[in-house]
């Protein structure tokens, strides 16, 4: 969410102005390093949760939480601006339809949109591990600050994720975990500075559609039923539907959670 790209390219290009003149009124060959980009200024955070029995700070999770939270840094912000080591994980951007992969997962460029402040909810479910290969599901809504989302009725979405590591990479350790939801930690980065991802590779980071060919999981209808206990379900789908006259609610952008606190010794 940021409409920084023009901004950006201005600042480059005046830069490249003020060398050529230097170079042409200066004889030496000295030259200060580029300076490290900013890093994106983020007005949306993640508020995670997990069903009874995962473990939301588990290396599995981690990747899986890595996984969403960075194809939503690529779609505002473009993949070279996307989490440290996703577009190595996604296999690159790439502009061509791939089933396995939302479209926005592997942008080159950013969508041309003003920044809007949201809190994305997220609820991990249905994780599996088999061998060296991840599993699993992401329900989740979104609850804007200043206006309705108006596709929020009804609850749906859903994303399928899956990730792979290859022979011979090296599985990782998670992070330092988050002990306090309600607190910022001082040394929390966001998006993080290092390489969540390691060796993993993305396999599939797709939104599942709403369709009697396609199945939400079941798993998330309690989770949303929890958060909305006025909406119902009226169809065969994995939906829940508002009741009549209903209003998304809206509120301020919520604490990051979990934050990135840090990486292990071998990220």
């Amino acid at each position: 969410m940021s409409g920084s790209r023009p901004a950006r390219h201005a600042v480059q290009a005046i830069a490249v102005v003020a060398t050529i003149l230097l170079g042409a009124t200066a004889c030496t060959n000295d030259t200060e390093p580029p300076a490290e980009p900013n890093p994106p200024e983020l007005v949306h955070s993640h508020a995670w949760s997990t069903e009874p029995g995962t473990d939301l700070f588990s290396r599995e999770a981690e990747l899986v939480r890595a996984s969403i939270e960075g194809a939503e840094m690529t779609l505002l912000f473009g993949i070279d601006n996307s989490f440290p080591g996703y577009s190595e994980a996604v296999g690159g951007p790439r502009e061509t339809t791939d089933d396995r992969f939302h479209r926005s997962a592997r942008w080159k460029y950013p969508v041309d949109v003003a920044p809007i402040p949201v809190t994305f909810f997220r609820h991990l479910v249905d994780l599996e591990v088999v061998d060296n290969r991840i599993t699993a599901s992401v329900c989740g809504y979104r609850l804007f600050a200043d206006r309705e989302d108006r596709m929020f009725n009804p609850l749906s979405e859903a994303i399928h994720v899956e990730l792979d590591l290859p022979s011979g990479g090296n599985y990782g350790a998670a992070g330092p975990p988050d002990g306090d939801p309600a607190t910022s930690d001082p040394d929390a980065q966001n998006p993080p500075g290092w390489n969540v991802f390691g060796d993993w590779r993305i396999q599939t980071l797709r939104l599942i559609p709403v369709s009697p060919d396609h199945t939400i999981p079941e798993s998330c209808l309690p989770w949303w039923s929890s958060r909305f206990p006025e909406f119902e379900r009226r169809t065969e789908l994995n939906i829940l539907n508002a009741p009549d006259g209903w209003a998304p609610p809206t509120q301020p952008v919520a604490l990051q959670y979990p934050e990135w606190i840090g990486p292990t010794e071998n990220q």
